[in-house]
Order: structure tokens, then sequence, then C-alpha cells
């Protein structure tokens, strides 16, 4: 009995041990032409999750300038995330319209 309800108990709270603390999750949205927000300040080990709300047919790819990180090609609503693990400041764009670009500070 008492081992069961450990089991029940680690369940519970593995989930929650799991999960980003506050502040470490950000939602970056873009269409083709513009990244919204444009710049991020976030904490080094943050979760940034770039989310396409292009109205258009074709898909788009978020790349690190520096070539450190590449997202699959998403469609319409769809989303990628990338943890950013170093300090400084971090420029991408979408590989399919290199003018589209935005940054994010690491701290």
């Amino acid at each position: 009995m008492i081992r069961v309800l450990l089991l029940a108990l680690l369940a519970a709270l593995l989930p929650a041990a799991a999960s980003d603390p506050p502040g470490t999750e950000v939602v970056v949205a873009f269409t083709r032409t513009r990244f919204e927000p444009a710049t991020i300040e976030v904490r080094r080990g943050a979760r940034v999750t770039f989310h396409n709300m292009d109205a258009g047919p074709e898909t788009l790819s978020v790349v690190a300038a520096d070539g450190s990180f590449e997202s699959r090609p998403l469609g319409r609503d769809g989303e990628w995330s990338h943890r950013f693990l170093q300090e400084g400041e971090h420029l991408f764009f979408l590989k399919e319209r290199p003018d589209t670009k935005g940054r994010a500070l690491v701290e």
C-alpha cells in the first residue's frame, strides 16, 4: 500500500519537475515579412517556440545566422522550438525570405 502511494506521489510530481520554470518559454510569431516580436530578451536555457502565422501556402524555415539551428519547413500554424543555451546576441531569419530577420538577446 505504501509503495502504491509513493508511486502515485512520484507520478504527480514528475510533470511539474519536468516543465520549464515560469518565464523561460517565449513564443515568436512570424509571417513571411516579419517576426513578432522582432527582438526577444530571454534567460540562458529559455525555450523559444516559433509559430508560423502566415496565411500563404508556402512553408517557411527559421535559421540561425551562425548556422547553429534550423527548423524544419513550417506550414501555416506550424510550430518549432529551440532552446537557447549560450549567452549573447543570436540573429535568425527565414531561409526562404532572408530579409525577414529577428534576434534573441540571451543573458
